[in-house]
């Protein structure tokens, strides 16, 4: 019976590691874009409001 609970343990910590690491590589390009929204934010202007409907 132990060796049955280490193994579902086992499989469980590496599932958690596996969506830890999707977790913060989601993070990392969250905070990247957000730092590049600045550089883009003074391209906005009003005559490109005519794409916006593209």
């Amino acid at each position: 019976m132990t060796s049955i609970v280490c193994e579902l343990l086992d499989e469980y910590v590496e599932r958690k590691k596996a969506s830890l690491g999707d977790y913060t590589q989601d993070r990392e390009a969250q905070a990247l874009m957000k730092v590049s929204e600045a550089a883009f934010a003074e391209w906005d202007n009003e005559e490109d409001s005519v794409y916006d409907s593209l």
